[in-house]
């Protein structure tokens, strides 16, 4: 049996991320009526997030509580375990108590207005002329709750956008992480990442560092390639197991990063933002500062909507347009160099290793945006003009 919520909502916010919050809140903040519907039972659980990200994030959601670290640099370690060192001398990232951040975002929404409810997964959703129905299921028992607007923030695997058939990420980048738990690094403020055929197709692997030891995690983007091969390889890697010393994993948790630039993100009374609308960094698989972005291009054309009783595709539009401004140049150019760089073949990497380890090249490099990588590319790539033969066409694209 289903049991109906007699409540009218202007907005229903599937999925309690961070994004989620940050558009539930900014809606509830000028005057609507939002409800987020999350599964789970806690927010910011299970984490699935290295929790690195640039300081430009807390100075979008000013929480500076959940900062505990810093990054100046890094060590990059090629397949045949070649070190570039990489020392920006300042802070160039942040590394967050990615639970904390979560907590922290439901907090600003929840004060602003917007009502949170834990345990409710969201079954069902029909659109009428009159609105929408979504239906969830809480401690056994299914609930139907109406709306005038659904926002699809609930992930790579969005129910709501495969409900109305909405654009599908162009491919997914599979993930495995873990805490390795011991004395703090020596090398504190310095992340390491290893690259390879072997331990990280695709992508790359990362060593971030705690105070409690290191947020260890490999993304694998080869079809065929079983991940926990690669987790295997990375853990017997010469480099890799002197910087762990002694110090012993966590258990693992397993994710889905989504890649691509999907050509639809709304439709009538349906908005998708963050993972769910693919709005993440194709270089590093981060998806906090461009969601957040994201979330309050949604909650202005949506209050704008909402104010004007104009909710079909054409005029929830608006918010497709307004990220392409921001959101849409970091995706469709980040992913023009994951293409170029990315698959590389392990011999390749090391022929573009040597062209970049130079001190021009590294300094040019040390000055670049991790939000917006290619910003820098066209400098790097004219220092180092041999990296154009990896990837011309990718490259000659790019520059348009």
């Amino acid at each position: 049996m289903t049991c109906r919520d007699d409540r009218v909502y202007d907005a229903v916010v599937v999925g309690g991320g961070p994004v989620g919050f940050r558009t539930a809140g900014a809606i509830a903040r000028k005057g609507h009526r939002v409800v987020v519907l999350e599964e789970h039972a806690e927010v910011g659980r299970p984490l699935q997030c290295a929790g690195l990200v640039s300081p430009r994030v807390i100075d979008m959601a000013p929480f500076s509580s959940c900062v505990i670290g810093q990054v100046k640099g890094g060590y990059v370690h090629s397949p045949r375990e070649n070190v570039l060192h990489l020392d920006a001398g300042r802070t160039k990232a942040l590394i967050i108590d990615r639970v904390r951040f979560d907590r922290s975002m439901a907090s600003w929404a929840a004060t602003g207005g917007a009502e949170i409810r834990l345990k409710s997964r969201v079954t069902g959703l029909h659109r009428d002329q009159g609105g929408m129905t979504v239906s969830y299921r809480n401690l056994g028992n299914v609930y139907s709750v109406r709306c005038r607007v659904v926002v699809g923030a609930d992930g790579p695997n969005s129910l709501v956008r495969k409900t109305f058939d909405l654009n599908r990420p162009e491919r997914f980048i599979r993930c495995y992480q873990a805490e390795f738990l011991g004395t703090p690094s020596s090398r504190d403020g310095f992340l390491h990442i290893f690259t390879g055929e072997d331990v990280s197709p695709g992508f790359f692997a990362w060593a971030i560092p705690t105070p409690t030891g290191y947020r260890v995690g490999l993304g694998v983007d080869r079809p065929g390639v079983n991940p926990k091969n690669c987790w295997k390889a990375l853990l017997s890697l010469s480099s890799f197991v002197e910087l762990m010393g002694n110090r012993s994993p966590g258990a693992i948790q397993s994710g889905i990063i989504p890649l691509g630039q999907p050509r639809n993100i709304v439709d009538d009374r349906v908005v998708l933002v963050g993972d769910s609308a693919c709005q993440v960094k194709p270089t590093s698989g981060g998806g906090i500062y461009t969601g957040l972005l994201a979330a309050d291009h949604a909650a202005d054309t949506i209050h704008t909507c909402l104010e004007k009783n104009e909710l079909s595709l054409g005029h929830l539009k608006e918010y497709q347009k307004r990220c392409q401004s921001d959101v849409g140049r970091i995706v469709k150019k980040g992913m023009r160099l994951n293409k170029a760089f990315m698959h590389l073949s392990d011999e390749k990497m090391e022929e573009g290793f040597k062209m970049i380890n130079r001190p021009d090249v590294i300094s040019l490099i040390l000055r670049g945006d991790i939000d917006k990588p290619y910003a820098m590319a066209t400098s790097v790539i004219r220092k180092a003009p041999g990296l154009v033969k990896f990837a011309g066409p990718y490259l000659r694209s790019y520059f348009k």
